[in-house]
């Protein structure tokens, strides 16, 4: 499909090279998805760095770890507040084997933050990864602009 999967480095990448590619990758007729935003400490430091791409189109997927509150407190803020605010389209569980950071997408229904609604939920976990199966349009629907909280 259209759609193509991205990662980057989770410190130290310079910003303006981070958007220079997502631009190129948008140029090459391609739909950007940042894979785990919400890991990269540059991200976790200023979040107009996620509105920014958010408003080229981009897209993003966000850890169900995170997500169910397993992670850190800053991943775990910023992964709500992007799910809260239309800003992510999926979740996925980052699974890397069975015993080193395993699938805990089941979790995740359990630990679904109660103050996002059910809708959301179904968007990122169904709705959405079947628009980029069969390569169908999927836009940003509306977000709101996210800002970093002062305290975590």
């Amino acid at each position: 499909s259209r759609y193509l999967l991205i990662e980057f480095d989770f410190r130290g990448l310079n910003i303006n090279r981070l958007i220079k590619y997502v631009r190129e990758v948008r140029a090459r007729g391609h739909v950007p998805i940042i894979a785990h935003p919400e890991r990269y400490q540059y991200t976790q430091e200023n979040y107009d760095i996620i509105n920014h791409l958010a408003e080229m189109g981009t897209l993003f997927q966000l850890n169900a770890d995170c997500l169910a509150g397993l992670g850190g407190p800053r991943e775990g803020a910023l992964a709500h507040a992007m799910a809260a605010n239309g800003l992510a389209q999926f979740i996925a569980s980052d699974a890397h084997s069975v015993r080193h950071r395993p699938n805990n997408m089941l979790r995740l229904g359990e630990l679904f933050p109660p103050d996002i609604p059910d809708s959301v939920y179904d968007n990122l976990l169904i709705s959405n990864p079947k628009k980029i199966i069969n390569d169908e349009d999927l836009k940003p629907v509306g977000f709101y602009p996210i800002a970093r909280p002062r305290f975590y």
